[in-house]
């Protein structure tokens, strides 16, 4: 699976999204269901070594990402923990948005 990743400011991610009122889970479901997605990234510095850590989320079953911003930026290269202990490396970044005003 190849990784791509989308990097959005903590703004954008709370944005109003109309989707439909969903019943409720209970925390233990809700965490059964949605941990599996949940992944670490490793930003790599001009150096090779890792300069940042964060989290993300696989948000399509062909390996799309979604993190922040700060996550990613300036990082020549990615690595990316997912749940099941495999490392990959971002293979494309399709955009980052500092903040809702940049679109």
């Amino acid at each position: 699976m190849s990784l791509k990743i989308l990097s959005v400011s903590a703004a954008l991610l709370a944005a109003p999204w109309g989707l439909s009122a969903q019943p409720a889970l209970d925390p233990g479901t809700l965490y059964k269901q949605t941990s599996p997605a949940v992944v670490v990234i490793e930003a790599l510095g001009n150096d090779g070594k890792v300069a940042r850590v964060g989290s993300g989320l696989l948000v399509s079953a062909d390996g799309k990402l979604l993190t922040n911003y700060h996550v990613v930026a300036h990082s020549k290269q990615d690595t990316v923990k997912l749940a099941n202990g495999d490392d990959r490396y971002r293979e494309k970044t399709y955009g980052r948005s500092k903040s809702c005003a940049n679109g």
